[in-house]
């Protein structure tokens, strides 16, 4: 799974979505299993990096955990003519 921004105010629900799988798991792996023997062979019913694919990526549990981080801005400084931002993560 990769980063998701959200806004702070958003944070609950898209956690809650994130973390819990449908309620009505069986039926909604039928509708899954229908729409990849339905389409084309490399179409899983999600864009690569999606929301969705997120989602699938926490309701496997693949690892129990996660990290939930402030966004914050910084104020980029200039040494030798070149700038720096201090708090840029890649």
């Amino acid at each position: 799974a990769g980063v998701i921004v959200v806004p702070v105010d958003e944070l609950d629900e898209v956690l809650e979505e994130l973390l819990t799988p449908p309620k009505f798991l069986e039926q909604w792996f039928r509708q899954t299993r229908q729409q990849l023997e339905d389409g084309p062979g490399l179409n899983f019913g999600f864009d690569c990096g999606s929301f969705d694919e997120q989602c699938r990526h926490w309701w496997a549990n693949e690892h129990p955990h996660f990290l939930v981080e402030r966004m914050c801005g910084s104020s980029p400084i200039e040494r030798e003519g070149r700038h720096f931002d201090g708090t840029l993560r890649v």
